[in-house]
């Protein structure tokens, strides 16, 4: 489980700051005080020790021992407004971003992202006209998204993220047998290594390699699999094309996935959860947000 605290006892992952009229048509509302946050989340999340204290206000919900947070504790997240979406985009986004082809069929699959920022290092094998393709692509086409943050280094310590071609040093093993690739590794579903490797032989020019490039880095940013239900020209569609471009649905795709507004690191059934409840909250408050956090760290 992830950073995400819980509300009163709403057991969804990070229903936060969570609103209740109290009177309607004396248009009263009252906050409900009483934060939770699952305990192996806890641990992971705050340093310092728990105390009788917090043992006396323990909670248990459906087999989860639930830790009342101090103010103290709730210094530690940010919280937003809640982001929603319609069916059809959610629908869609759940396909492309809870990767079911890289689980068991009875294991969860859970959202991955990046939490730090991404330090790319390039091998110097890979031309300066390359390297510019790639940063402009970022530049031009990656902007604006919330929690997404990608560097350039030249210095191979500082980096997090490497991209190197087929001859070169095999800078990662889990694809040492493959000719072309990426691969990511993850903690707590939070991605914090990543590399690509390239086929300059097969994709020989410019145009070729630099789409091979971007498509593989979009992959990577959340672990998404590819769909049979988008144009052809869209990074997200699973057909191969040179020619494709980074689409406006692409973007609202990844800008999503990156938005403050959501849960990160969960799974589909919590994540649909939250959407329904969120959905609940809007046509029974309609002018209250409903909110979640995220931790700073």
């Amino acid at each position: 489980m992830n950073k995400y605290i819980l509300t009163s006892l709403l057991l969804i992952i990070c229903v936060l700051n969570l609103n209740a009229q109290n009177n309607e048509r004396m248009n009263k509302t009252v906050s409900i005080e009483n934060r939770y946050m699952n305990l192996n989340s806890f641990k992971k999340t705050f340093e310092r020790k728990l105390t009788k204290n917090d043992s006396l206000n323990f909670r248990i919900v459906k087999n989860d021992t639930l830790v009342l947070l101090t103010k103290i504790d709730e210094n530690k997240f940010k919280t937003f407004n809640f982001e929603y979406k319609d069916e059809t985009f959610l629908n869609l986004y759940k396909k492309i971003a809870f990767n079911k082809k890289s689980k068991s069929k009875n294991d969860k699959y859970y959202l991955k992202y990046w939490k730090k920022p991404l330090n790319i290092y390039f091998s110097e094998s890979i031309s300066k006209k390359r390297r510019r393709n790639f940063e402009n692509f970022i530049k031009t086409t990656l902007k604006g998204i919330d929690s997404l943050q990608i560097n350039i280094v030249k210095n191979i310590n500082e980096s997090n993220y490497i991209i190197y071609l087929k001859g070169d040093f095999q800078y990662c093993k889990n694809i040492e047998n493959l000719n072309h690739d990426y691969y990511i590794s993850w903690e707590n579903n939070k991605i914090n290594k990543g590399y690509i490797k390239i086929d300059d032989e097969l994709y020989f020019n410019d145009n070729l390699f630099n789409y091979s490039l971007n498509k593989l880095f979009i992959q990577s940013l959340g672990h998404f699999s590819l769909t049979d239900e988008l144009n052809c020209n869209n990074y997200f569609s699973i057909c191969q094309n040179a020619n494709k471009e980074f689409s406006k649905l692409d973007y609202e795709i990844l800008k999503y996935h990156y938005s403050y507004g959501i849960c990160k690191g969960i799974d589909e059934e919590a994540f649909d959860n939250l959407h329904q409840k969120a959905k609940e909250h809007k046509n029974k408050f309609p002018n209250i947000p409903y909110k979640i956090s995220h931790t700073e760290d």
